[in-house]
């Protein structure tokens, strides 16, 4: 290998004043390098200043034993920062400035700085499955201003996995989307996939959208849900506008259910008139044309709260249904029951044929989402 040192180098005119090393070679120049460009031995040009002194450098700029220093570092593209863990971040020729990703959970972005690792940006629970939050709740307590998505959720038994978040509805946010269902999906009360531990097109659930039926099995394991919301609309049945609603029911009791809403009698809470959760804006989102000795069902045993009779029978051909409103036609015992929710009876009074949330009282279109928080 040849080392040439010159003063001054300087091309001809009949070589376009291109001046070109041999890759076995080395141009070391003392003094200062004047070029319009630089280019490979390929012809393609990798260096190439302009009259400012800006410089242009299309590749990539590696310093494995060096040092890059710069006034100021702009990227128009992407900056790949080097990684690490705790464990095997830089111990030697530590200075301030050095910075790097640290990929162990609950660290980030950090800076070593009066000779100190700092973190400079957390990762945020539930942004990865290395890194899944507890609840909801505890992605809004770590950063208020998230915006609703897919984040990692850490199921009990089923651990980490992708579930769609609302972080802005009913009640500040915080709800997991676990459930949808047309009104006319075959999936009645004596379905057992209201309350087993299975799931179906879960993936279709990672979009806040109606739709046919999709459970994620959350559904089922969420053991630390305190609410549940309902939103339903669509229905055409007796005294349903088609209006789209939501409704939020919590648990009355110390013990939440494994299952969301159907494995334990706890009563939850139900406003008995006025409010978002009236039992007559229920009749007017679902249809129902009842209101007599009203009783709120779930998993058909009376989980109602400040509704009405609680604790009392079905009367005439009424059928228990996984979750709803049921009342009669007069005050009279012995009169018939009409049922108006989720997971209707198939043969209820003048029901037939049930399903998700289908019968004669609410026609057979709507729609419905169930959340959890």
């Amino acid at each position: 290998m040849s080392v040439l040192r010159v003063a001054k180098l300087q091309g001809i005119t009949q070589t376009n004043f291109e001046i070109t090393v041999p890759s076995t070679h080395k141009l070391i120049v003392n003094g200062t390098l004047r070029a319009n460009s630089i280019q490979n031995t390929s012809g393609i040009t990798i260096w190439s200043p302009d009259n400012a002194g800006n410089i242009t450098i299309s590749g990539n700029i590696t310093a494995s034993n060096g040092t890059v220093t710069a006034n100021v570092l702009t990227a128009t593209g992407r900056v790949n920062l080097p990684t690490w863990t705790t464990a095997t971040r830089p111990t030697t020729n530590l200075v301030n400035g050095l910075f790097g990703f640290n990929t162990d959970t609950n660290k980030g972005l950090e800076i070593y700085n009066n000779n100190a690792w700092q973190t400079l940006i957390q990762s945020a629970p539930g942004s990865s499955a290395a890194d899944p939050a507890a609840s909801v709740g505890a992605i809004l307590a770590s950063n208020p201003a998230a915006p609703s998505g897919l984040y990692w959720i850490n199921v009990p038994t089923l651990g980490a996995r992708q579930i769609y978040c609302d972080m802005t509805g009913a009640g500040g946010g915080g709800w997991m989307l676990l459930m949808r269902g047309n009104g006319n999906d075959g999936v009645g009360y004596n379905d057992s996939r209201w309350t087993d531990t299975s799931e179906s097109n879960r993936t279709n659930l990672h979009t806040n959208t109606y739709g046919e039926y999709a459970k994620d099995a959350a559904f089922y394991y969420f053991s630390n849900a305190t609410k549940i919301r309902i939103d339903a609309g669509g229905f055409g049945g007796a005294n349903a506008d088609g209006s789209y609603r939501t409704f939020t029911f919590d648990f009355q009791g110390s013990n939440t259910p494994t299952n969301l809403m159907f494995t334990t009698a706890n009563r939850m809470s139900w406003g008995a008139t006025g409010g978002s959760n009236s039992r007559s804006t229920w009749k007017s989102t679902f249809g129902q044309d009842r209101e007599g000795t009203p009783v709120f069902e779930r998993f058909g045993s009376t989980a109602n709260h400040s509704i009405g009779n609680e604790g009392r029978g079905r009367r005439g051909c009424g059928q228990p249904m996984m979750f709803g409103y049921q009342a009669s036609d007069s005050e009279n015992p012995g009169t018939n029951d009409v049922n108006s929710g989720l997971g209707t009876h198939p043969s209820y009074c003048g029901g037939n044929p049930a399903g998700f949330a289908r019968g004669s009282w609410m026609g057979n279109g709507g729609q419905v989402k169930i959340w959890a928080r």
